[in-house]
């Protein structure tokens, strides 16, 4: 894995989601100090699910969720 060589991330949770029509896997990834966390998700073998579609839609990957951890959201957002 490019994260876990190059940056040294390593694996905090793995998911293997299954739907009736598809799937995705799903493994999280934490850098050493633990201030960042990224999601690595993949279609199921079938596909085409909702991976394909955001990668047919915006041409390719990229960033789909992105979250911030602060001590108080309220005064954070103002």
């Amino acid at each position: 894995n490019f994260y876990e060589k190059i940056f040294n991330f390593q694996e905090i949770r793995y998911f293997d989601i299954k739907g009736e029509y598809t799937g995705l896997t799903s493994k999280a990834l934490t850098a050493p100090d633990g201030m960042i966390r990224i999601p690595l998700n993949e279609d199921s073998d079938k596909g085409n699910g909702q991976i394909a579609e955001f990668l047919a839609d915006f041409n390719g990957e990229g960033i789909q969720h992105i979250a911030f951890i602060c001590d108080d959201l309220i005064s954070t957002w103002d």
